[in-house]
């Protein structure tokens, strides 16, 4: 028990140990930090086929991106501004992580629009299009846009015409 006995006032005199255990609970109270918590972000993939035509949209996370770009403070991305000012390391880095063939022959991601910031969803978005000679039989996307976190899904989407 802790409460060993009164003072002659009639209030309750506590135990050493009691102190201490208050004493540690309160310094425990005060040094606790709220969590800095990992979104869930997502990235996606929409490959758009027409017959002779192969449109790409990519959105990206800021998150993630500011990661892979050394930028402190991800909401920054969401400034056109400071968007264009990384365009030619975020183009770099989207062609190296995201590669795309059409029938084995691969399609250079070195035409990337000027990236568009989608501030509701936190994001990024650019795009770019592929002329094909012919119809293709086979497109494939294979990515890793973020490899620093394994838990990062890019989601790829393929439509055929309006489908």
């Amino acid at each position: 028990m802790f409460l060993t006995s009164t003072t002659k006032f009639g209030l309750p005199c506590f135990s050493m140990r009691y102190l201490q255990l208050c004493s540690s609970l309160i310094v425990l109270i005060l040094t606790v930090v709220p969590a800095d918590a990992h979104p869930a972000p997502f990235s996606f993939v929409d490959v758009r086929i027409e017959s002779t035509r192969v449109d790409v949209r990519v959105v990206l996370h800021i998150f993630d991106l500011a990661h892979d770009l050394d930028i402190e403070i991800p909401e920054q991305l969401l400034d056109p501004g400071i968007l264009t000012k990384y365009s030619t390391r975020l183009n770099a880095l989207i062609g190296k992580r995201l590669q795309i063939r059409s029938d084995g022959r691969f399609l250079s991601l070195d035409t990337l629009s000027v990236a568009r910031p989608l501030p509701t969803r936190r994001s990024i978005e650019l795009d770019t299009y592929f002329e094909l000679d012919s119809s293709s039989g086979v497109i494939s996307v294979m990515s890793d846009l973020f490899p620093y976190d394994t838990n990062h899904q890019t989601f790829v989407n393929f439509y055929e015409g309006d489908e």
